[in-house]
């Protein structure tokens, strides 16, 4: 009676190779291309608004506001330059701070 018993258990296990790599998807559609797609340009949409817009968008407020911001507002610029550093290092080449010319 045991031996009956382990007999129609062992045809109901799963193997791990089919619970976790394929997906379980209707006939017909492919599997997960279009979620792998969407997944990637979210990934790139984030990476291009933290190193570059962000970054493009606190240079330019910083450029706005250097000389005449008060205390708090220098807390604030040198906290977004330190977390948006690595896009600055990116931008940086093409970005010029240098004095308006004067009119004489």
């Amino acid at each position: 009676m045991l031996g009956s018993a382990n007999a129609l258990i062992v045809p109901l296990q799963l193997q791990w190779s089919q619970v976790w790599f394929k997906p379980v998807t209707p006939e017909g559609e492919q599997d997960m291309s279009s979620t792998t797609l969407l997944i990637l340009m979210t990934y790139a949409g984030l990476a291009g608004l933290y190193l570059l817009v962000l970054p493009f968008l606190s240079l330019l407020y910083v450029d706005k506001r250097w000389t005449s911001g008060n205390a708090w507002e220098k807390v604030l610029m040198f906290f977004l330059v330190l977390f948006f550093f690595p896009g600055m290092l990116l931008l940086a080449p093409f970005m010029t701070f240098r004095p308006k010319p004067r009119s004489l």
